[in-house]
């Protein structure tokens, strides 16, 4: 013990101690990807990830019944996995299957009732209906998205204010679009229809030749 009153020996023997103890480093991004897989959301999750890119792949064949089959199965196992709920909807109205389409939109929109995507292949069964005016009603039910993030939600209410015959909406909404998106030939064709409906000749042309232009 020195004059001040400290012991030497034990002093170094704590500095050697802190020294050598081990302190674990924060975890890493790969780890805390780990701990989430291991939940049983992250677990569920990557039990799907596998038959939905099966699914997917089956597309790229053209298999579209065999897709559909191991899309159905996905979805009774894991009834709130959305991406792949969409495409078994999207596939089934491919097919002509609007009934089983509808029941899927249906009971998915129970789970989620705001869901804008479920919400417009909603609307879309109206119109392969021929149900125009109840097709633009389920769309205007919900806000509508960021024109930027969605522009084929507003190129769909453009159709469909077009066929009632809104044409000044439908051309307002297509000259929108376009603002967007310059060289899109289907929008220069809807604001074509929509001209020429009105009786705008002239400007009617106008829009056709860019329609063409654009490809």
């Amino acid at each position: 013990v020195d004059s001040a009153g400290f012991d030497a020996t034990k002093t170094n023997m704590l500095v050697l101690s802190l020294h050598n103890a081990k302190i674990a480093p924060p975890p890493s991004k790969e780890e805390i990807s780990i701990q989430a897989a291991n939940t049983p959301e992250g677990q569920a999750k990557a039990a799907a990830k596998n038959p939905y890119d099966k699914a997917v792949n089956l597309l790229s064949t053209d298999n579209i019944d065999k897709s559909v089959q191991q899309l159905t199965t996905l979805v009774a196992g894991h009834p709130d996995y959305l991406k792949a709920r969409l495409a078994l909807i999207k596939l089934l109205i491919k097919q002509n299957h609007l009934a089983r389409a509808r029941q899927y939109i249906n009971t998915g929109l129970a789970q989620t009732p705001d869901n804008s995507a479920l919400v417009v292949l909603q609307a879309r069964l109206y119109f392969l209906r021929g149900h125009n005016a109840a097709a633009l009603t389920t769309l205007q039910n919900i806000p509508p998205p960021p024109i930027q993030d969605n522009p084929e939600y507003y190129a769909f209410t453009a159709a469909l204010q077009q066929r009632l015959g809104h044409v000044a909406i439908a051309a307002q909404l297509y000259q929108q679009l376009l603002e967007l998106d310059a060289n899109n030939a289907k929008w220069w064709l809807g604001l074509a229809i929509a001209y020429e409906t009105a009786e705008k000749n002239n400007t009617a042309l106008a829009a056709y030749q860019r329609a063409l232009a654009a490809g």
